[in-house]
């Protein structure tokens, strides 16, 4: 055998000999894969020595010699870890520029490209390791994207390809801001292989790389959108078990979080100097998983906690200058305290972050979404604490002195000119006495003022409304305020504490019926009960982080009316109604950003005469008719939605309604096509997805009209495009692949229309 100069190798051939603890396992794992000297004796023991080979007794630690001269370790966690002893053997070279390419890529077929996987032209190896590779690609609507594809070794292991493609799938099914999209999983020449988009930008470890610790409302920031992304996965049932820094991508100049991985591939990352040899992932565990046990919701949130501990510190919270040191510091040891090491920590954060980093799972916070509202707050009261835009009204008082009696009787002309400014300036100082007198009323209403049973709180929300200054603010205490209150005046309703701690709830009428400008509704559950949640009959609302519902048939959640009307939504939440989500009609304006619209007996969102609707980042989803029905003129814009698992059909546009959907996913619909066009309904789609519908992709008929453009239509049951009664469809370099029945079914009246 080869002399293994590695000082851990001592370490690791105990740990083959015998049982390693669940504490030990992660991290002989993880040098396992990061050793080649500890790796290749490793194989070189399985081989010679009968002690090594198959300790089946073992359930964490299974080693077996794969016939690519691999040793796999399969069992505790995800993918399990394995050893790969033979990793030069899984290149092949093809040439400057793809000599490192794995050897399931083939050979190049057109200029540009450095080989191909499958259907994909490959233009990079991004990253590789003993899990898999990450090849950066062009795909069919010529998008630059990144394939994951399982090392070969691992999908030869039933198992683990099960387990790859499952949580895949699950990844696929959410769709969230904060969160990389899964654009589409699939399997090539028996490697299960999923694409994403390539990112542009940088991980929050090379950032905290650079600058050691971040400033209070960058911190905060992207605190909560972590907690955001988790918060969307969680509820899909997806954990992430792995959350670190290098698991945080901070996407273009604006630096907005995209959290990576959610168990897929885990790069093996090793934190300080190789003497310490720390895993990483290690670093940000939480207690419960180093004892073994799987980890739920709040696994996650402790992870959160370290990262955020270590955003404020700049250092991780794990002490220890070995493996076990380190286990003994995560079980037994808090972590320092937060403020010492950062003053200018915002209020509040610290205590959020010891709360994140308890022991006990139990002490943590309940949940994801309530981390993100109270991460809200901070980060709002940190930008108002360092305002720097305030407005100064300056008093000038007149340069040149009045005129002297020799100067009137020179330009005795001018005399009546003086008359009128004399009396303009006697009017101005009327209309000045008057506006302050009218200003020294107005500050006699408060401009903030609290709902709750605190002293000094009002009793009811319509006394605090009352009270409060037009432009003011009204604090809801976490309670139920069962009242339905009119908003005729500018004003802002704030949760103090998460959404779901702040509840409105009405019952015959709507609970808020807004009435006037620049209304603000701020970290709120608000139930419509028999009646609307919301309902705007003029002016505009802002509605943030809020979570919206009602148990009408009659009536939904959101009812818009009228060209005065306009309402923005803003990460929230709109569903479980027994009507539709969102009603607008008669001109009114409706903006929805990164919001749930889910689980609504009618439609997500019904759009009508002549609305305006522009949805952007939305999950439109379990809807039990169509996540959309636009009719009547009403024109809608969607971009990077998600429109998925709805009763009926993703969207249904007809009577001269026409809706524009850019980088959107149409898929998975129960009972009918993606997207529905009759009655002379317009739709325009640029770079689209639609599949796995139980229909068709897309069904165009009765004079209606679609215009496609770098599509994708594929896997649905019946074609991907039907046309009836005078249908008509243009393409422009669109995919149509895979339909059960055909790409195109076209009746002999109807029109299609291909250029490139």
């Amino acid at each position: 055998m080869a002399d293994n100069s590695c000082k851990y190798w001592p370490s690791v051939r105990e740990s083959l000999r015998s049982t390693p603890s669940g504490e030990a396992i992660d991290w002989l794992r993880q040098h396992l894969l990061e050793c080649v000297s500890c790796n290749q004796s490793a194989l070189e023991q399985c081989q010679s020595s009968a002690e090594f080979k198959n300790p089946k007794s073992d359930p964490e630690l299974l080693l077996f010699k794969s016939g690519q001269g691999t040793v796999v370790a399969e069992g505790g966690g995800w993918l399990s870890a394995f050893i790969d002893a033979a990793e030069a053997n899984s290149y092949r070279p093809m040439g400057s520029d793809a000599q490192r390419l794995p050897r399931f890529v083939k050979p190049a077929q057109a200029p540009g490209e450095i080989g191909r996987f499958g259907a994909y032209p490959i233009l990079d190896l991004l990253f590789t390791d003993a899990h898999g590779s990450v090849l950066l690609a062009e795909d069919a609507v010529h998008r630059r994207v990144t394939l994951h594809v399982l090392h070969p070794d691992l999908a030869a292991n039933e198992r683990a390809r099960r387990r790859f493609l499952r949580q895949a799938q699950a990844m696929a099914g959410v769709s969230h801001d904060h969160i990389v999209p899964v654009y589409h999983v699939d399997e090539c020449e028996g490697l299960p292989f999923l694409v994403m988009p390539r990112l542009e930008g940088e991980s929050l470890a090379d950032l905290l790389g650079r600058q050691t610790t971040l400033g209070g409302a960058e911190l905060a920031r992207i605190g909560r959108e972590i907690a955001a992304g988790l918060a969307a996965a969680h509820r899909h049932g997806l954990l992430h078990r792995d959350l670190r820094p290098e698991c945080i991508w901070l996407e273009g100049p604006q630096q907005r979080v995209k959290i990576l991985e959610f168990g897929l591939f885990r790069p093996a990352v090793v934190t300080g100097d190789a003497a310490d040899a720390v895993p990483a992932s290690l670093a940000y565990l939480s207690p419960e998983q180093a004892n073994g046990k799987t980890g739920d919701e709040r696994s996650d949130l402790y992870s959160l906690g370290c990262i955020l501990y270590a955003c404020a510190t700049g250092r991780a919270p794990l002490k220890g200058e070995s493996l076990l040191g380190a286990l003994v510091s995560l079980q037994l040891h808090s972590p320092a305290p937060v403020t010492p090491a950062q003053k200018d920590l915002p209020e509040g954060l610290a205590n959020l972050i010891e709360r994140l980093m308890s022991k006990e799972p139990e002490k943590r916070p309940v949940s994801a979404a309530a981390v993100e509202a109270e991460l809200l707050a901070i980060h709002e009261r940190t930008l108002k604490a360092t305002d720097q835009f305030e407005t100064v009204i300056e008093r000038r008082e007149p340069s040149a002195a009045a005129p002297g009696p020799e100067r009137f009787e020179r330009h005795s002309a001018q005399r009546g000119h003086q008359r009128i400014w004399i009396a303009i300036a006697l009017a101005f100082a009327v209309l000045s006495a008057a506006l302050a007198l009218k200003l020294v009323m107005r500050k006699e209403q408060p401009a903030r003022v609290t709902v709750g049973t605190q002293p000094g709180d009002y009793a009811s929300l319509s006394q605090a409304f009352a009270a409060v200054a037009p432009g003011g603010e009204v604090i809801l205490r976490p309670g139920q305020y069962a009242e339905s209150i009119v908003l005729d005046k500018p004003v802002t309703l704030r949760g103090d504490g998460s959404p779901n701690q702040v509840v409105i709830t009405a019952n015959a009428q709507a609970a808020i019926e807004a009435a006037a400008p620049n209304i603000a509704l701020l970290g709120l559950t608000i139930q419509g009960g028999n009646a609307n949640a919301i309902h705007v009959r003029q002016g505009s609302v802002v509605a943030r982080d809020c979570l919206l519902s009602n148990q009408s048939s009659s009536a939904a959640v959101v009812y818009a009316e009228g060209s005065a009307s306009q309402i923005t939504f803003e990460r929230c939440r709109i569903g479980d109604s027994l009507n539709a989500g969102i009603v607008a009609e008669n001109k009114a304006t409706v903006n929805v950003n990164d919001c749930d619209l889910i689980g609504n007996a009618l439609a997500g969102v019904d759009g009508r005469t002549q609305a305006t609707i522009n949805l952007k980042c939305c999950r439109i989803q379990m809807n039990r008719a169509a996540g959309l029905i636009l009719v009547n003129h009403c024109q809608a814009q969607l971009q990077d939605c998600d429109i998925w698992r709805n009763g009926s059909t993703g969207a249904e546009i007809s009577r001269d309604a026409a809706a524009t959907f850019q980088r959107c996913r149409i898929h998975d619909h129960q009972t009918s096509c993606g997207l529905y066009f009759y009655h002379n309904g317009r739709g325009k789609l640029e770079n689209c997805e639609i599949f796995l519908n139980h229909t068709s992709g897309i069904e165009i008929t009765a004079h209606s009209l679609v215009e496609l453009i770098d599509c994708a239509i594929h896997c649905n049951t019946r074609h991907g495009i039907d046309l009836y009664r005078r249908g008509e469809v243009h393409l422009k370099d669109c995919t149509l692949k895979d339909n059960v029945l055909g790409p195109i079914h076209s009746e002999p009246d109807c029109k299609v229309v291909e250029s490139k």
